[in-house]
């Protein structure tokens, strides 16, 4: 793979995906990639792309009852940047 490392995505945590359209579809022009509402354990994500191909993962809580990692998270930090991958 040698020395250089890319950019995959930043993800984004709020409460619902909901809270972030306005900004990252609507302002920003992302496209719908991938992500669906079939209940996960812990959160549920969805990409959207850019035209510069950079994509923006949202999170938000599903079934925290079972995995409430994301759910503290919001509670600790609120809404916001959660993790880069590279």
């Amino acid at each position: 793979m040698g020395s250089q490392s890319y950019l995959d995505h930043l993800a984004v945590a709020a409460s619902t995906w909901e809270q972030l359209w306005p900004r990252y579809r609507r302002e920003l022009g992302g496209a719908w990639v991938s992500g669906d509402r079939v209940p996960g354990v812990g959160f549920g994500p969805a990409q959207l792309r850019f035209a510069n191909n950079m994509k923006v993962e949202v999170l938000q809580p599903v079934r925290p009852e079972d995995n409430d990692f994301l759910q503290r998270f919001l509670a600790h930090r609120g809404p916001g940047a959660h993790h880069v991958t590279f």
